[in-house]
């Protein structure tokens, strides 16, 4: 369970000094991005689904729903271009170096589709404690939570029986970062695994396991030609409609949008503080917002949809991450 402390403001020395000799370069970022934060900017939604389910650790889940933000040293204090923390899939793989090597890994399109929003992307490494993850992201102004293995269920006080590949260091590292940005009240995207995570760590927990060759959310084929398949199941599409007046709804200007489907699990009961914003037509969730408005939790890949619309999400990062700096 993570740990309220007292609201701690943090002096910068010589930041005045600083802060005038970059008053320019963050004058001209601003402006560049002046449009969308006519629409992006301070975005409250209003609950469509609350959950009223009670957490497993304490009485809300692995995150204290009292906690009060608290002021951090903001790497735009340092840099015109907002910093944005990107966790990793870490996992075991076959390089030229040995058979088996731990990895941090990441797909090259989230750091492309946070360049192309105008920030810069750092992969962060995991951590053990919520301290730990504060003191990574007091240098950063926005968190992107990654893909990867499904969440063990231990963490939502299940047995296991349909997860696959879980790696627990990775959910305890998750579940402290999401702890922290809340804290920090730093703007979060979570990705296909992040919501997941983030349903978690908020006390929710999941259905773990949702192919279907019936529904909208087939299983990979398996044809024996693996990159027929894995083409196949990166292509595969549905529909998604989201909650008017959500922020979802908000930065895709839209109800009913078209995403890709590439995960195992979802969100089965919501965690504190959050609410669903958006489903498949089979149900499963697909969007969940926390109430603090700093938190979207996606279950598709939108880096992988770059030329298909899904760019305002990192938009929407990058904006909330400048205007409250």
């Amino acid at each position: 369970t993570f740990v309220s402390l007292p609201l701690v403001a943090h002096p910068h020395p010589g930041h005045l000094h600083r802060a005038i000799l970059l008053r320019r370069n963050r004058q001209t970022k601003r402006s560049q991005l002046s449009q969308r934060r006519s629409t992006l900017t301070r975005i409250r939604v209003t609950s469509t689904e609350r959950s009223s389910s009670v957490g497993i650790a304490g009485q809300n889940g692995h995150i204290p729903l009292d906690a009060q933000p608290r002021c951090h040293t903001s790497a735009m204090a340092q840099s015109p271009t907002p910093l944005i923390a990107i966790t990793p899939w870490r996992r075991t793989l076959t390089t030229g170096v040995h058979p088996a090597n731990d990895l941090y890994t990441l797909d090259p399109e989230y750091i492309t589709s946070v360049e192309t929003a105008g920030g810069l992307a750092v992969i962060v490494p995991h951590v053990s404690s919520t301290g730990d993850a504060r003191s990574v992201l007091d240098h950063f102004d926005g968190l992107i939570i990654s893909g990867g293995s499904d969440v063990d269920p231990s963490f939502y006080g299940q047995s296991n029986t349909a997860s696959a590949d879980t790696y627990p260091l990775a959910d305890t590292s998750d579940i402290a970062f999401i702890g922290a940005a809340a804290d920090l009240a730093l703007p979060v995207l979570a990705i296909c695994r992040g919501p997941q995570i983030m349903n978690v760590a908020f006390g929710g927990t999941l259905h773990q396991h949702i192919w279907s060759d019936t529904g909208h959310h087939p299983a990979p084929n398996e044809s024996g030609d693996t990159t027929a398949d894995a083409d196949a199941f990166l292509s595969n599409r549905h529909s998604v409609t989201l909650s008017p007046g959500s922020l979802a709804a908000k930065l895709f200007d839209n109800t009913e949008i078209l995403v890709n489907s590439i995960h195992h699990q979802s969100v089965d009961r919501l965690g504190q503080g959050l609410r669903i914003t958006g489903r498949a037509p089979d149900g499963i969730v697909e969007v969940i917002e926390h109430d603090n408005g700093r938190m979207i939790g996606v279950q598709w890949h939108p880096e992988r949809l770059a030329g298909e619309g899904h760019g305002p999400l990192f938009e929407w990062l990058v904006e909330a991450a400048i205007s409250e700096r």
